[in-house]
């Protein structure tokens, strides 16, 4: 089973002019949407096509573009969108949001706080001094 994209879900390719619509300026509320959109659709699974580069496209400098292609509450939202992503994954799910704590945005360091949290939803351990 592979990962889905927002594109797939909205079907844009079937609408009229599906070239078109493609290709509207990246807006910050698009990008909301699409990460939104994105964290629901792949919950729990591991990976995306969005937030998740792969090792071999990382060396690039790809890694985290789409972070940046939102606006400050909107980096909030991606950030912890990782988080949704790799639910109840521990191990993965803080070294990737692990990288985001270094960021010097105040609402990327929330969102990375706020994927933390949503990460270990549900997550029962006999060593956690809050249980």
């Amino acid at each position: 089973m592979e990962p889905k994209s927002p594109k797939y879900i909205y079907k844009a390719h079937l609408l009229d002019g599906g070239a078109s619509a493609g290709a509207s300026a990246d807006s910050a509320r698009q990008n909301l949407a699409a990460t939104f959109v994105n964290a629901f659709v792949n919950a729990g699974f591991g990976q995306d096509k969005l937030m998740i580069v792969p090792s071999e496209a990382s060396s690039g400098g790809s890694s985290g573009n789409w972070l940046f292609k939102n606006k400050e509450h909107g980096k909030a939202s991606t950030a912890a969108s990782l988080g949704m992503i790799l639910l109840w994954d521990v191990d993965s799910g803080l070294a990737q949001l692990d990288k985001y704590f270094h960021s010097n945005d105040n609402h990327v360091i929330a969102g990375a706080l706020l994927g933390v949290g949503i990460v270990n939803c549900g997550i029962k351990n006999e060593c956690d001094p809050m249980s």
